[in-house]
């Protein structure tokens, strides 16, 4: 039963992550491109703002440490020498890990703009470039292998490889402006989303909390809607006049932005349990329902190179996730695997895994 909710909530975290990508694209015609990439943010950052009220009454703070969530179980405790729990006060949270936490946010928001000028400039290669977005974890890969020696197998880097043929038979073979266009923002999209897994991997190994990094990306994201929408009404982009597409102004960008928060929920729920190899492979997949659904929805199909060069984008992302050493994570390793996965899920807890060293005494969760 367990393995079967864990495989329910992955395909609906999946589903509705590769549903929300589109529907930015779909909104273009109703409102400007800015118009639509605010209205995402501030449906998606929203519950960020609602998790920051709630952290400040509880726990004082919206940044905070493991060791702060430790003792706030222990409020109603007396601690040693007849003191009693007070809440956090931020200073457990280094400047830099807060800096990269909102870092973060904007580089996950950019992402958001790049992948919407890729769905409008080339909607007709809708599951190319979701597969494209999906290779960030070959980026990811490869910056640690040299910042940070975390050696990639052999195996793995063949897989690389793999991702790397698919994104140039994608870029090389096709001679239109808008198509080549299209897989450059993509590009640029997976690149600055997986900058933010980097941002997040410092505040993972500073001790950061999950809920803390959570809260403050996604409470930045309603900041930044705010902004951006505040700034759209200002030059009347929201105005509705006589034939213009509502759905297409408001409904649809908001409801990418609450396919992004259901995402999130879902596939945080998913990693809880421990089959996250299915998790990964029906995450990395995703791209080919996109396909379907773009060819049933809208009638379009994309050119042989761009199917081409998807599936074998797929495979190799699918083959970074299956081609794991079996021994046991060191502590810097199990503290990368939760950097990777933080950025996608936002917060949330782990089944602990054991981290070689010290008898095996010492586990991981994120």
């Amino acid at each position: 039963m367990p393995v079967l909710w864990c495989r329910v909530t992955t395909l609906l975290g999946s589903w509705t992550f590769m549903a929300s990508r589109p529907l930015v694209a779909w909104g273009v015609p109703g409102t400007s491109p800015w118009g639509v990439v605010g209205l995402v943010w501030l449906s998606s950052g929203f519950w960020g703002f609602l998790a920051a009220i709630y952290y400040k009454f509880t726990m004082g703070t919206i940044f905070f440490n493991d060791r702060d969530v430790e003792l706030y179980k222990t409020r109603h405790e007396q601690l040693p020498g007849g003191a009693f729990y007070s809440k956090a006060d931020g200073s457990s949270v280094s400047v830099g890990s807060k800096l990269l936490t909102l870092a973060g946010s904007l580089f996950i928001g950019w992402s958001q703009v790049m992948m919407q000028r890729a769905f409008a400039t080339d909607p007709q290669s809708t599951g190319p470039l979701m597969a494209v977005s999906s290779s960030d974890i070959m980026v990811v890969g490869v910056f640690c292998h040299f910042v940070y020696s975390e050696r990639l197998t052999f195996m793995q880097a063949v897989a690389i490889v793999i991702v790397l043929t698919g994104l140039v038979i994608m870029a090389a073979f096709d001679s239109t402006v808008g198509h080549f266009l299209g897989f450059v923002y993509a590009v640029l999209g997976m690149l600055t989303f997986a900058s933010s897994m980097l941002a997040t991997r410092y505040t993972c190994i500073e001790g950061m909390a999950s809920g803390s990094r959570f809260t403050g990306r996604m409470l930045m994201m309603f900041i930044m809607g705010v902004a951006c929408c505040t700034w759209q009404w200002s030059k009347q982009e929201y105005a509705i006049n006589d034939g213009d597409d509502v759905m297409a102004m408001f409904f649809w960008p908001c409801m990418s932005g609450m396919g992004q928060f259901i995402g999130v929920i879902a596939l945080n729920n998913a990693l809880a349990y421990p089959s996250t190899a299915v998790v990964n492979v029906i995450v990395a997949s995703n791209s080919i329902v996109g396909l379907v659904l773009a060819y049933f929805a809208l009638g379009v199909v994309p050119t042989p190179a761009k199917l081409t060069g998807m599936f074998i984008v797929v495979i190799g992302v699918v083959l970074i996730t299956v081609w794991k050493q079996d021994t046991p994570l060191t502590h810097k390793e199990s503290i990368l695997e939760e950097a990777i996965v933080e950025p996608l899920l936002g917060g949330g807890h782990r089944t602990p895994v054991t981290v070689a060293g010290d008898g095996g005494r010492k586990s991981s969760s994120a």
